[in-house]
């Protein structure tokens, strides 16, 4: 017993030994690494190197292809931020990043690692995203989902149930890029077919604009002047319409008359327009040149016209040998990369994507009145990005070719910073406008209240307005 006691005392302080030992040695290592000069030690003697502190995301993408998007996400980056415009009704809920990292880091969210170009990510609200580095060290990012007009889109519903409207469609350009483009509701009164961004519709008197682009154009290239007379043995249609003589100051009616609703010309006893809808525009022209007199002298009072503007048509005819229609077409809208804009149908024809008209009033919108007739005063169907894209070519901007230029345009509201248009019919209410030289915008539906016809339009405008002026952060993208 006494000699096992020895032993184990023994070894106790063989223990006791060592460990001073290793104290000892691992002191003395210790003060000699601090001399640089020291060939004694190297990394590998030290044990396993924690790692990089390295901990940054150094790309970030959302990628359309991945998504099935039409279009990348513009991802804005800030302090330890991602702000992220999806293009418009993407599901959010499942998206796909690509992502590049500090060498050797990892990225999660919450316990989960995230696998560039492959894990699925919510966006519907805002997410945390922890980059790990190699030591452990961790680094947050917060990405927020910045792509959503919620309170615009609201707005437009709050306006379907408002004025019983079947639907909407909307287009927003900044600094000539479409930044936002939205359809709402149906496109029929039944309610079985949704308008979509491609639907097409009647957009009235916003027609007007595009006649007096046409017009612009033909003055650019020194084919008429805004001055030249309409009328008579001078004038651009000379006496193809009516009979000569002509009535006092007819033959002085100017172009820049009919452009600006100074022709002379009223609307009493009634729109010429909406009348004996089975005649030709060469009847009717005829009719009102012989039988209603100007009651103004030309240039000296503004009476809105849709006739005049009708008078403005068949001068494009005249000067190109082509119809209205085919002239617009191919020098206006197919050099600006609009291809699905028409002239209505007759009747109840329609074309592809157009929607229906829902008319509110005692008055059928297909059989009441003869639409293609109104051809450059009231007959364009289109959708709303087609004309945002006519807006950016006559805007002034830099970005775009303008197929105006600013001389041609500066006689006209066109080349004004603000301005807005709207157009009107049974069935049908449209608004185009521009602010502070930056924005454009669209604005149709398909309808028309039976009371104040003019409260849908002024709400529109005024949405529309609102809505651009009070928001301040923009995605880059371009939906064009």
């Amino acid at each position: 017993m006494l000699d096992v006691l020895k032993t184990s005392k023994n070894i106790s302080t063989m223990r006791l030994f060592k460990y001073l030992s290793i104290f000892v040695l691992a002191l003395l290592l210790a003060c000699s690494s601090n001399d640089d000069s020291s060939p004694m030690m190297n990394d590998g003697d030290m044990g396993q190197d924690p790692g990089s502190a390295a901990n940054l995301i150094t790309n970030f993408a959302i990628p359309a292809a991945a998504n099935n998007m039409p279009i990348d996400a513009d991802v804005q980056a800030g302090n330890n931020t991602f702000k992220v415009f999806f293009p418009p009704n993407v599901n959010r809920s499942a998206i796909v990043v690509n992502y590049e990292l500090s060498p050797g880091a990892q990225l999660f969210i919450g316990a989960n690692e995230i696998v560039s170009g492959e894990t699925t990510i919510n966006f519907t609200s805002s997410v945390t995203l922890t980059v790990v580095a190699e030591n452990g060290d961790e680094n947050n990012y917060t990405v927020t989902s910045e792509g959503n007009f919620t309170a615009l889109d609201a707005a437009i519903e709050n306006l379907r149930t408002q004025y019983n409207a079947p639907g909407f469609q909307l287009a927003i350009v900044k600094n000539e890029k479409l930044v936002y483009a939205n359809h709402y509701g149906n496109a029929d009164i039944a309610g079985t077919q949704s308008v979509t961004d491609a639907s097409l519709f009647r957009i009235a008197s916003v027609s007007k604009p595009v006649t007096v682009i046409a017009i612009l154009k033909l003055v650019q290239d020194g084919v008429i002047g805004l001055n030249d007379t309409v009328f008579g043995a001078n004038g651009i249609l000379g006496t193809d319409y009516g009979t000569a003589p002509y009535g006092t100051n007819i033959e002085n009616i100017q172009v820049i008359h009919l452009i600006d609703h100074v022709s002379g010309w009223t609307n009493n006893p009634f729109d010429p327009m909406f009348a004996n809808i089975n005649w030709s525009q060469e009847q009717v022209i005829d009719d009102i040149v012989n039988n209603r007199p100007l009651e103004t002298v030309p240039g000296a009072t503004y009476y809105y016209s849709n006739f005049g503007y009708c008078v403005l048509g068949r001068v494009v005819e005249k000067v190109t040998g082509m119809s209205y229609v085919d002239y617009v077409k191919d020098q206006i809208l197919t050099p600006s990369g609009i291809v699905t804009m028409q002239n209505a149908k007759p009747g109840t024809e329609t074309w592809p994507n157009e929607v229906e008209y829902y008319s509110q009033e005692n008055f059928n919108p297909y059989t009441d009145m003869n639409v293609p007739r109104m051809d450059s005063h009231g007959g364009w169907v289109a959708s709303a990005t087609d004309l945002a894209k006519l807006l950016v070519r006559v805007d002034g901007g830099n970005a775009v070719p303008d197929i105006l230029t600013s001389q041609t345009t500066a006689v006209n509201y066109i080349g004004v910073s603000d301005w807005w248009f709207a157009g009107s019919l049974p069935g049908t209410s449209s608004v185009v406008g521009k602010i502070a030289g930056e924005y454009n915008y669209v604005i149709l539906t398909n309808t028309r209240p039976s009371t104040d016809i003019f409260a849908i339009i002024t709400d529109m405008q005024q949405l529309m307005q609102s809505s651009i002026k009070n928001r301040s952060s923009w995605p880059n993208y371009d939906l064009f």
